[in-house]
C-alpha cells in the first residue's frame, strides 16, 4: 500500500488529538499531534503555512488581502453550527442537562431523525452552559453501541492565545514550497460582474455534470454523474479492498456513509443503506 494511502486510512479510521487556536477571522493554528510527529497550519492574515514534520516538508500560501473563502470546519463549533442549519428542520431536538465536557457544564442537544431512512440513530451536540459554545458533538449509527464518529474538547481556554503562536519559520532543513494566491482576485456578486470579452474560451461546465440531489434532510443522495472520478481509481488495489461487488458496480459501506460507484462510473453517496442508493441508481 502507498504512504498516501496509508495516511489517508489512518486520518479515516484512527483517533486523532489536535491543538486549536483561535484570535478572530484572520488567525488561525491548527496542530495535529501525530505519533512522534506533528503536522501544521499556521495562518496570521493573507499568510498560511503548511508543515509536516514528518516528511519535512513546509508550505507557504500567500492568500488574497480579502481572503473570505469559508475554511473546512475544525472545531466542534463550526461542525455544530453547520450540522444545525442543514438538518434541524428534518430532526426532533431535546435538550438534556447535567453532563459536562472539558470540565465544563454542558447542555446536550440531542437531534434524532423524523425518517427511519437513515443510517444515523442520533445527533449529540454538547454546548457550553456559560458561553454557549459547542464543546462536542457526537454521531452514533442504528445498530450500534457508542458513537461511531465524535470530535471535542478535552481541554478549552477562553483566553486569547499569545501572539506567537501564530508566527512560523520553518526549521533548517525543511524543504519549502510557496504559492502566491494574492493576484487572485475574490469572487464578486453576479449582479456586479462585468461581461468577459474572452468567456467564450473559458472552460465551462457541461449539461449534467453537476451533482444532483434526491431524497430529503437525513435520507439525502448526492448522486456524481459520470465522468468525474479522478482515472485510475477504480482500478487502483485500495479501491478494490475497501469496496463489495454489488449488482451494477461497487460499494463501500461504513457506520454512517454509504457510497455505490456504478459500472457506468457515477457515484451515489449518502448516510443510507446501499440498498436505498441502488434504487436510486436505477
Amino acid at each position: 500500500m502507498h504512504s498516501d494511502e496509508s495516511a489517508i486510512l489512518d486520518l479515516v479510521t484512527a483517533a486523532h488529538r489536535a491543538k486549536v487556536y483561535v484570535d478572530g477571522r484572520s488567525k488561525q493554528r491548527v496542530q495535529v499531534l501525530d505519533q512522534l510527529a506533528e503536522r501544521d497550519i499556521v495562518r496570521n492574515g493573507s499568510s498560511v503555512w503548511i508543515w509536516d514534520s514528518k516528511h519535512k516538508t513546509a508550505q507557504h500560501v500567500t492568500l488574497p488581502s480579502r481572503h473570505s473563502a469559508s475554511p473546512a470546519p475544525v472545531t466542534p463549533s463550526e461542525l455544530a453550527t453547520r450540522l444545525l442549519a442543514s438538518v434541524r428542520s428534518s430532526s426532533k431536538v431535546t435538550v438534556a442537562t447535567g453532563s459536562s465536557v472539558a470540565g465544563r457544564s454542558v447542555d446536550r442537544l440531542v437531534l434524532t431523525p423524523r425518517t427511519d431512512r437513515t443510517l444515523v440513530s442520533r445527533v449529540v451536540v454538547s454546548v457550553d452552559h456559560a458561553t454557549g459554545v459547542p464543546l462536542k458533538i457526537a454521531v452514533d449509527a442504528r445498530g450500534q453501541s457508542g458513537d461511531a464518529v465524535a470530535i471535542g474538547f478535552t481541554d478549552v481556554s477562553f483566553s486569547t492565545p499569545g501572539a506567537g503562536l501564530f508566527s512560523f519559520s520553518p526549521p533548517k532543513g525543511a524543504h519549502v514550497t510557496t504559492k502566491d494566491l494574492s493576484h487572485v482576485r475574490p469572487h464578486a456578486k453576479a449582479d456586479h460582474v462585468a461581461p468577459d470579452p474572452d468567456a467564450s474560451a473559458s472552460p465551462k461546465a457541461q449539461p449534467g455534470s453537476e451533482p444532483t440531489v434526491t431524497g430529503a434532510g437525513w435520507a439525502s443522495v448526492v448522486t456524481v454523474p459520470s465522468g468525474q472520478l479522478p482515472a485510475g481509481v477504480t482500478g487502483d488495489p485500495l479501491f478494490r479492498q475497501l469496496t463489495t461487488a454489488v449488482d451494477g458496480g461497487r460499494a463501500l459501506q461504513t457506520t454512517l456513509v454509504s457510497v455505490l460507484i456504478t459500472d457506468d462510473g457515477r457515484v451515489l453517496a449518502g448516510a443510507v443503506p446501499i440498498a436505498t442508493l441502488e434504487a436510486a441508481a436505477r
